[in-house]
């Protein structure tokens, strides 16, 4: 008997092959030993050749930096190997949780784990120079021409928690307030060097008061 078969093992399939005869084909493994019957075709086997678990992964992944902050977020996007869920994240000895991984400047070689056991390293940088301080920032100049450059004064981490509410006072060169709004938020509440009559400053030094709301005062 001449015939084609192709055995399906749990995690590989064997190519096909020829069968000469009738009776019992044995195939061994590590894990054992299997009889296959030779009167038919297709047949899956899974007793005793289990294969052991790839230890190669691909992992998409990216380092993503906030707008402002000491840390930024390792983020796995996806995984291509012998499982499809994360885990373990291991990054000098100190297991994270997945999704939830924020580290400061530096050199990092992580320990990825997965369910099925495969294990792989993952080399990444956190790059110090795009780790921007988180201290609110009052620049210097406002120029109201139009040409699209500092046609507003821009201050620069308005929106965070700490400094969106709040109260900026604009005085002129003699102690006189010229302006002011609440919230400024660099959008719809910005000075683009006009008074609170609508008209345009004349050029020269103007001084800010600003308060947060938890009583920090800048000037």
């Amino acid at each position: 008997m001449v015939g084609l078969a192709q055995v399906t093992l749990e995690r590989q399939v064997m190519s096909s092959f020829a069968l000469h005869g009738s009776g019992s084909v044995y195939i061994s493994s590590t894990g054992g030993q299997v009889e296959y019957n030779t009167g038919g075709s297709g047949t899956i086997l899974t007793q005793g050749f289990e294969q052991p678990p790839s230890v190669s992964l691909l992992i998409n992944y990216l380092v993503e930096y906030p707008a402002c902050g000491s840390e930024a977020e390792l983020v796995i996007a996806d995984i291509m190997g012998c499982a499809s869920e994360i885990d373990q994240i291991v990054i000098d000895g100190i297991v994270y949780e997945v999704g939830n991984v924020f580290l400061p400047a530096g050199e990092y070689q992580a320990e990825v784990n997965t369910g099925a056991g495969c294990t792989t390293a993952l080399n990444f940088t956190v790059d110090s120079e795009q780790l921007l301080p988180c201290d609110i920032f009052f620049p210097n100049i406002v120029t109201s021409n139009g040409d699209g450059s500092n046609d507003f004064w821009e201050i620069l981490n308005i929106g965070l928690p700490l400094f969106s509410e709040n109260h900026v006072s604009i005085y002129n060169r003699w102690g006189q307030l010229v302006w002011q709004i609440d919230n400024y938020d660099n959008i719809s509440a910005r000075w683009e060097g006009f008074d609170t009559d609508g008209q345009l400053l004349p050029g020269g030094t103007y001084f800010y008061e600003f308060k947060a709301s938890d009583g920090l005062v800048f000037d």
